[in-house]
């Protein structure tokens, strides 16, 4: 029975496995697989093949290989087990979108690779469907909505939140989330190229134009975030978070390396942290390099993941897209490679869209701001290390998560190392870009 609580919330609610209707009160054949009937298109339903349903069984049944899985196959099985988790009710969800339900290529439903936060589905060719990380707060949705108007309105492509048939953005099951519950959202496919680096400065300085207009076109808005995450960028809870699992977790087995590191970590922060006092401006919140979509000429065309929007100082907002961009290894390289070419160029692009709008001591934050952000991830991937309990990892970088994460904290580190010893430089081409 599909019931719509006081925020204005559809919401799908279990039902008994004897009855043969769906949430939405759609009949549903209850004799077919649950992989056979992804959408119903009025009175027609599309079915998977034998052969499809077979493979997607197998894969999201799969166990562990004799050889490791690389990172492509773990995604797939992955999402292949959500996929299986979620057919229960994934005909439901796209029902609730009569422009989905209209069409019947939109019963084609793909796991995407790539994120490794929200469930992302390909859907048809046009939409992708997601089911939010339990990290996210339903109404971020709300935020998304509201801002992206804005944003388009300005001429910057980002995706659009598909309302359902009631207006909501969004559609909630109430049920386990290992079968399919959580939020649900489908958003407009956009065309173009995901990068994890920056292949050259010419990148760069599109990519760094494209977030200086996403920031003009938020920067006179008055916005109350219905979801904010708590703790986003406080870098001395970070580092007092570090400090906490090495004295309660002594005797594991990489306490011995994380030691040092974190009091490398604490002394480059005593000598060169800086938490400057500057205005807020509503943000992205986490520019690396595969938030943004690229042409096929190079240029940068579209921003993603809007998730994490929020009311941010400049100094993390550029600072996390910086450290991201100006790395040209791998963050879980033994070491970090720091561009000055990537960055001279992502300063002139994002100076000639903002110059004249930043205040001066935003200017002056964003050398600054690199060295706090590479700081905070290292001592993130550094408690990490020993509390083994939050990022991902592959077995193709490391034997295990903690391992993984503290290639990825010594990277960081070794990052904020260079840019200290060549902070002179990039002072001087910051005035220049910037003023």
């Amino acid at each position: 029975m599909q019931r719509i609580d006081r925020r204005g919330i559809e919401r799908i609610g279990r039902r008994s496995t004897q009855s043969n209707l769906s949430p939405l009160g759609v009949h549903i054949n209850t004799d077919r697989s649950p992989l056979s009937c992804l959408c119903a298109h009025r009175h027609v339903t599309t079915s998977y093949s034998p052969s499809v349903v077979a493979a997607l069984t197998a894969r999201g049944n799969a166990k562990r290989p004799s050889r490791p899985w690389n990172r492509h196959e773990k995604v797939g099985v992955l999402k292949s087990r959500v996929m299986l988790g979620a057919m229960k009710y994934l005909q439901d969800v796209i029902r609730a979108y009569s422009r989905l339900s209209s069409d019947p290529i939109n019963s084609e439903v793909r796991p995407m690779s790539g994120g490794l936060i929200n469930d992302t589905f390909a859907l048809g060719n046009d939409w992708v469907l997601q089911r939010l990380h339990p990290i996210f707060g339903a109404e971020v949705n709300l935020d998304i909505a509201e801002l992206t108007v804005h944003l388009r309105a300005d001429g910057v492509e980002v995706p659009e939140i598909l309302r359902t048939n009631q207006n909501r953005p969004w559609v909630q099951i109430d049920a386990p989330r290992e079968q399919g519950g959580g939020v649900w959202r489908v958003m407009s496919r956009l065309a173009g190229r995901t990068l994890h680096r920056l292949q050259d400065p010419a990148q760069a300085q599109s990519a760094a134009m494209l977030v200086a207009h996403f920031h003009r076109a938020l920067a006179n808005i008055e916005h109350r975030f219905h979801f904010s995450r708590a703790g986003a960028h406080d870098t001395v809870a970070h580092l007092d978070s570090l400090q906490s699992a090495l004295s309660e977790l002594s005797e594991h087995r990489l306490f011995a390396e994380v030691q040092p590191l974190a009091r490398e970590i604490e002394s480059l922060w005593r000598a060169h942290g800086e938490l400057p006092d500057l205005p807020k401006r509503i943000g992205h919140g986490d520019l690396k390099v595969s938030n943004l979509l690229f042409d096929s000429n190079g240029d940068a065309k579209a921003v993603l993941d809007l998730d994490t929007m929020a009311w941010l100082t400049l100094d993390v907002e550029l600072g996390d897209a910086l450290r991201s961009w100006c790395n040209t290894c791998p963050e879980d390289a033994l070491q970090a490679q720091f561009s000055i070419e990537i960055f001279e160029a992502a300063l002139q692009g994002y100076g000639r869209g903002a110059s004249d709008w930043l205040s001066a001591p935003e200017k002056r934050c964003v050398v600054p701001g690199l060295i706090r952000i590479c700081l905070e991830l290292s001592a993130r991937f550094a408690a990490d290390a020993l509390r083994e309990s939050y990022f991902g990892w592959s077995e193709q970088v490391a034997p295990t998560r903690g391992e993984h994460n503290l290639l990825r904290a010594r990277n960081q580190l070794d990052l904020a190392r260079q840019v200290i010893d060549q902070r002179a430089s990039l002072e001087t081409i910051r005035l220049n870009a910037l003023g």
